[in-house]
């Protein structure tokens, strides 16, 4: 991880507070979709690659965003929880320094998983994954 993207870091975190705080199926599909960018960066990686649990929770997200339906979703979820920390699925994606598990943390929609990208690739790379268009 690059300790210097400080600025960049304080704003994934903003943004993980948001999606962790917003309760609408939009806001779950835009999650969704930065999981499956900032996944990108990871498989692109040498200690990631096409056998990585990442590579299929990365599909998954993209099957559900191209066609969603709730088996499809449940697929993302199960391939997310199988590449964990790295996908919203089963698991504390609680990021560092906050005090427990509440709305704001990363923990309840699993958010904090950029984190975890950026903890790997760096924050500013997550960031501009998460924003390009």
């Amino acid at each position: 991880m690059d300790r210097d993207d400080g600025p960049a870091r304080h704003g994934l975190r903003r943004l993980i507070f948001w999606f962790d705080t917003v309760d609408h199926e939009w806001a779950a599909r835009a999650l969704t979709r930065a999981v499956a960018r900032a996944g990108r960066l990871l498989l692109a990686r040498p200690e990631f690659g096409p056998e990585h649990p990442v590579a299929v929770t990365v599909a998954a997200a993209e099957a559900y965003l191209s066609h969603p339906s709730e088996r499809n979703r449940l697929r993302y979820f199960a391939a997310a929880t199988r590449s964990y920390p790295y996908g919203a699925g089963e698991g504390c994606y609680r990021v560092e320094g906050a005090a427990d598990c509440g709305p704001g943390s990363g923990c309840r929609t699993g958010a904090g998983t950029l984190e975890r990208i950026a903890d790997v690739v760096g924050a500013d790379a997550v960031r501009g994954a998460v924003h390009r268009r």
